[in-house]
């Protein structure tokens, strides 16, 4: 907001109005009220220019980010044109990547990915933006098979912001925050230990509140996620709780997908044989009607399926993963991570119930394209997964879906890693985390 306040004082309206413009996008991304702290003379520049309705749809499009209502987003978007100077330009790219990154779709991603790259140069004339996008940038990366560019970019960002750490009061905060998306580029048992370390950066001291409540919620919900990926489902109760309890706790900070930190907790108590598989499916059904977000339902959606399939119920988990399925064949180029774990489950579930190994086989074979294709560093686990399981279909085993849950844990006595107790489980159900900035 000072810059904004010093380019009125020297009458220069149209550079005091891009950074009040600046100023009032930046409370939006901190849930507070646009104007907040702004002058009278401030707010009445953006009324005299007419950008209180452009303000206003920059809130609505970030409530949109929040709970997924990607297609009235880009409506708003794209309705806005191209007339504006280069740094309002960016704050629509920030907006419009985010969107484009959580959408499943690869084609939106490797669009997002060659408009985020025209930004490279950018760090010379506004670097906190430029910060902001590189990120964006790093995390679309994340999901390419090649990780040399991310792993560069990843390198390129830290750098910068070492050079900035003893005078740049967000520059440590912006290194944990591309700590917390560590699993991106490191399997989980090596990621869990950088996440951990950025959760303890933004976890409140005695002596003040959260740096960043938001930030420290994302942080929460990746350590619950890994530790239930490494198997320690005491651990992963523990952070889901706290994340539960920290957005229940501060009513004027936005927090993303609400749904991911619960599902985690029924998740860990199911591990834990807290839960009945039946008692899961019922506690996942609230939290989606609760929490969930209808454009993204594929990972807490599959969490309950599984559920139903491991209750006996296989029809109710065929039908919705039937229904994902369809859906996720709408994209143009769809991500394959949750196209394998929908397609493979609703594979597994038909042949449990109906036992027919030829078409089983067929299907699982196919599959076996998508799973090379997963662009994680878990990707050897779930391709050797993929093959113990194949054994089932070609010897024609007559098995339940608690027997298939747990057949590749079973046939493995010494796995890849030590996270095969979870990501070898017969029926797939991914972790949630925060990879971007969503």
């Amino acid at each position: 907001m000072r810059r904004g306040e010093n380019y009125l004082k020297t009458r220069d309206q149209k550079k005091a109005l891009d950074f009040c413009l600046l100023a009032a996008i930046k409370n939006l991304r901190k849930s507070r009220h646009p104007f907040h702290l702004f002058s009278d003379s401030a707010r009445n520049l953006i009324v005299q220019f007419g950008f209180s309705d452009f303000i206003s749809e920059i809130e609505e499009c970030y409530r949109f980010l929040t709970t997924g209502n990607r297609l009235d987003a880009f409506a708003l978007i794209e309705g806005w044109g191209i007339a504006y100077s280069e740094v309002i330009l960016a704050e629509i790219e920030y907006l419009r990547s985010q969107f484009a990154i959580n959408s499943r779709d690869v084609h939106e991603r490797l669009e997002a990915i060659a408009r985020l790259e025209g930004w490279r140069h950018y760090h010379d004339k506004e670097f906190e933006q430029w910060t902001r996008l590189m990120v964006l940038l790093r995390s679309a990366l994340i999901l390419d098979m090649d990780k040399r560019p991310a792993r560069e970019l990843d390198a390129e960002i830290t750098r910068r912001m070492s050079e900035r750490i003893h005078f740049d009061p967000d520059a440590e905060k912006v290194m944990h925050a591309l700590g917390r998306s560590a699993e991106g580029l490191a399997l989980p048992e090596i990621a869990i230990r950088r996440v951990a370390r950025s959760e303890k950066f933004f976890r409140p001291k005695a002596t003040r509140v959260s740096l960043d409540p938001p930030e420290h919620f994302r942080c929460l919900n990746n350590m619950a996620a890994l530790n239930i990926a490494v198997g320690n489902y005491d651990n992963a109760e523990m952070f889901a709780d706290e994340a539960i309890d920290l957005a229940g706790r501060f009513s004027n900070f936005v927090f993303p997908r609400r749904d991911f930190c619960h599902s985690l907790k029924v998740l860990a108590q199911f591990r834990k044989e807290m839960l009945s598989a039946s008692e899961a499916a019922e506690l996942q059904q609230s939290i989606i009607s609760d929490f969930g977000v209808g454009s993204d339902p594929y990972y807490t959606r599959n969490y309950q399926a599984v559920y139903h399939c491991l209750a006996g119920d296989s029809e109710k988990a065929i039908a919705l993963w039937s229904e994902m399925h369809e859906s996720l064949l709408c994209h143009e180029e769809v991500e394959q991570n949750p196209y394998y774990f929908i397609a493979s489950n609703l594979c597994a579930a038909r042949y449990i119930r109906e036992g027919d190994a030829d078409i089983a086989i067929a299907q699982w074979d196919k599959l076996a394209l998508s799973v090379e294709k997963i662009p994680y560093e878990t990707r050897a686990i779930l391709m050797q997964r993929h093959q113990v399981l194949r054994n089932v279909f070609e010897r024609k085993i007559s098995i339940s879906s608690i027997e298939w849950d747990m057949y590749p844990i079973k046939m493995i006595a010494r796995p890849l890693s030590s996270c095969w107790q979870e990501l070898g489980r017969g029926f797939r159900m991914p972790d949630v985390q925060f990879w971007s900035m969503y």
